[in-house]
C-alpha cells in the first residue's frame, strides 16, 4: 500500500512537470511566431472572461454546460466563446495602454 502510493506521487509529479513545460513551451513558440509576423502576444487572465459581458461588462454566471452567452441587462447573445474572446482582446489591448 506504501509503496503504491509513492509511485502515484512519483507519477503525479511527473504529469504536472510534463504539463507545466508543454504550456510553457507553447507560450514560448507563440511568442516567437507573433515577433516573426511582427505582432506581439501579450498574456492575460483568462479568469471569468466567459461571464462577463463583452457589450455591458455586468456578470452573467453561467455553468460550464452552458454555450451561449446570453446578457439579461443589455440583451446581447452569442456563443460564450466569442464573448470570451472579445474580453480577453479587451484585457490584452487594455494593457498595452
Amino acid at each position: 500500500m506504501v509503496v503504491a502510493r509513492i509511485h502515484e506521487r512519483i507519477a503525479n509529479r511527473r504529469h504536472n512537470f510534463a504539463h507545466q513545460t508543454s504550456w510553457n513551451r507553447f507560450i514560448t513558440i507563440t511568442g516567437k511566431k507573433a515577433e516573426e509576423a511582427g505582432s506581439r502576444v501579450i498574456p492575460v487572465n483568462p479568469r471569468n472572461t466567459s461571464q462577463q459581458c463583452s457589450r455591458c461588462g455586468m456578470f452573467v454566471a453561467k455553468m460550464l454546460s452552458d454555450r451561449v452567452h446570453s446578457c439579461p441587462h443589455c440583451g446581447l447573445v452569442m456563443d460564450r466563446v466569442q464573448n470570451a474572446a472579445i474580453n480577453i482582446m479587451g484585457l490584452g489591448l487594455q494593457s498595452q495602454g
